[in-house]
């Protein structure tokens, strides 16, 4: 039995490569064929608008978390939905407010508030505000009150220096 090289080779390497190059085509054509209309929408995005869609489901967790979760859980998502935020902006520093709303410590309130000024400045003029509006969205507890912090300043501490 002598058998082809050349034609083996077409046989066994060629012809399936053909065979899938088509398939592969077809298959792109149809799927290219099949988008809706948010690949079409989404596809017309600035890479800026895309990153913030990304955003979209660690704001979702972290809403149905304050509303439906206790103090532990919606501490963990809005550290999850901080890990997943710039460095700064409006976003980051809403985060960092709610966050800062979840301590217990007043010192632990005034470091996360610091970063939420250093992350968008604007809201270092009307913090007070800013935290009610942050706490006001959520409904549920920790959000039904703003902490001590946020209402007058830090609370004074019996001990030398202090009457």
């Amino acid at each position: 039995m002598n058998r082809d090289p050349l034609l083996a080779l077409v046989k066994w390497l060629i012809g399936p490569l053909a065979v899938m190059a088509v398939t592969g085509t077809l298959a792109a054509w149809v799927a290219g064929e099949q988008r809706g209309t948010l690949f079409g929408r989404t596809a017309k995005l600035t890479p800026a608008q895309r990153e913030e869609l990304e955003v979209v489901p660690f704001l979702s967790v972290a809403n149905a978390t304050w509303r439906l979760g206790n103090w532990s859980s919606a501490k963990k998502a809005v550290k999850a939905e901080l890990d997943h935020l710039p460095d700064s902006g409006a976003a980051r520093a809403r985060a960092l407010l709610r966050f800062a709303a979840l301590d217990d410590n007043p010192e632990g309130q005034a470091a996360v508030a610091g970063q939420a000024c250093a992350a968008d400045p604007s809201i270092c003029d009307h913090l007070k505000d800013a935290v009610e509006r942050e706490t006001s969205l959520r409904l549920l507890s920790p959000g039904n009150s703003v902490p001590l912090y946020f209402l007058g300043g830090h609370p004074r501490i019996p001990g030398a220096g202090h009457p």
